[in-house]
């Protein structure tokens, strides 16, 4: 989940600012965050060297968060041990020494911000062989290669992000089930084979929308 961190400012800034005038930092979560769960957030700030990293993240309605605090060796680079909490997906930002940043940036004008993304962790299977050709209960037919997932509840046409073993995608709810107690998922093969996952496991899962008129199942 490392990504490139984007400037805290539109414009760069003074190293002693708290900006971003600090080059190509990384910035990111790992592993993947499951909610109640800790989790490591990593950076590397060469204008941090030897000082203290503050990581925030960017709340709605609520605004900039502390999650910590943890020096940076010599080189800049940080790690700070952090139990998820609120699912969701969160800009962050980090300061030195409690410097103030000179303008904080929201996501929206800085498309390439680093993100935290907190999943709810949920018990999965998966399904296909035996139902394939078959339609699902959401009206499409299922495929060998058919990317989805079945969900009791979810209107049918919602995409959620699946993350497992390291690896996420994107899938929409094609179908009803599992009717399994305890478990709350069922990917498709397809969807289980791109992440990797080939069983009985926890995942983590994060809704990303839903439609805005459902969608109606066809009928046969």
């Amino acid at each position: 989940m490392a990504c490139p961190a984007a400037a805290e400012a539109q414009a760069p800034a003074p190293a002693d600012s708290g900006g971003a005038a600090f080059g190509e930092p990384l910035l990111g979560a790992e592993p993947a965050a499951l909610h109640g769960r800790m989790t490591t957030i990593k950076g590397s700030r060469p204008d941090a060297a030897g000082k203290q990293v503050t990581v925030q993240r960017l709340v709605p309605d609520a605004g900039w968060q502390t999650l910590g605090s943890v020096p940076a060796d010599a080189t800049g680079a940080f790690a700070l041990p952090w139990r998820a909490a609120d699912v969701g997906r969160y800009p962050l930002r980090t300061l030195v020494d409690g410097q103030a940043p000179a303008q904080a940036q929201t996501a929206s004008s800085a498309p390439d911000q680093p993100e935290l993304v907190v999943y709810r962790p949920v018990k999965a299977t998966w399904y296909g062989p035996g139902f394939f050709g078959n339609k699902t209960a959401c009206g499409q037919r299922l495929r060998k290669g058919t990317r989805g997932v079945a969900h009791r509840t979810l209107p049918c046409g919602s995409v959620v992000e699946v993350t497992y073993g390291g690896k996420t995608v994107q899938a929409t709810v094609i179908d009803r089930g599992p009717f399994r107690a305890g478990v709350h998922y069922d990917l498709t093969q397809a969807t289980a084979r791109d992440i990797g996952f080939d069983g009985l496991q926890t995942i983590g899962v994060l809704t990303v929308s839903r439609p805005a008129v459902p969608v109606q199942r066809k009928r046969r």
